[in-house]
C-alpha cells in the first residue's frame, strides 16, 4: 500500500510539474515581398517603390532580399528573370532572419545571391523584371511579388 501511495504521489508530482506545451499550426503564407535588390556601387540595397527600382546594381552578383510572412513550402519557392526560371542550383540563400511574435516564428527575411553570369536572360545593362513565387506550406496557395526596371551598371 505504501508503494502504491509513493508511486501515485510521484506520478502526480511529475504530471503537475511538467509544463504544458502546445504547438499550433504553422501560420499560412500571407505575403511575399521583394524588399531589396542590389547592391549598388556604394554597396547599398535598392528599395523597390511601386515595384520599380531606380539606380543600378553593381558588381558580378545580383542580390535579392525577400520577406515571407507565414510559412512557405521551401521546395516551391521560385525566382524568375523576365519570366524565365532562375535555376535553384545557382541561387545561394546566404542570410536568413526570423520574424517572431511571442517567441513563435511567423516569417522570414531571406537574402539570396546569384552571379550575373548564371542569369537565364540578359546579363548586361538592362536586366528587366525579377519575380519570386512562393507556395504556402499549408493550404497550397501561391503568392508572388516582382520588381521592374532592374539595370546593371555598365562595365
Amino acid at each position: 500500500m505504501q508503494k502504491l501511495f509513493i508511486f501515485t504521489a510521484l506520478f502526480l508530482l511529475v504530471v503537475m510539474v511538467t509544463p504544458a506545451v502546445a504547438a499550433g499550426p504553422a501560420p499560412k503564407l500571407s505575403k511575399v515581398t521583394i524588399t531589396g535588390i542590389g547592391p549598388d556601387a556604394e554597396g547599398h540595397w535598392l528599395t523597390p517603390a511601386s515595384h520599380n527600382v531606380s539606380g543600378t546594381v553593381a558588381g558580378d552578383t545580383l542580390r535579392i532580399c525577400v520577406e515571407y510572412l507565414g510559412y512557405p513550402n521551401w521546395n516551391l519557392v521560385f525566382f524568375y528573370q523576365n519570366g524565365s526560371l532562375i535555376s535553384a542550383s545557382k541561387l545561394e540563400n546566404y542570410a536568413t532572419t526570423y520574424i517572431t511574435s511571442g517567441g513563435i516564428i511567423t516569417g522570414y527575411v531571406k537574402a539570396y545571391a546569384i552571379p550575373f553570369a548564371s542569369l537565364p536572360g540578359n546579363k548586361t545593362d538592362y536586366l528587366g523584371q525579377f519575380s519570386v513565387k512562393a507556395t504556402s506550406g499549408s493550404g497550397g496557395h501561391t503568392l508572388e511579388d516582382h520588381v521592374n526596371n532592374v539595370r546593371k551598371e555598365k562595365s
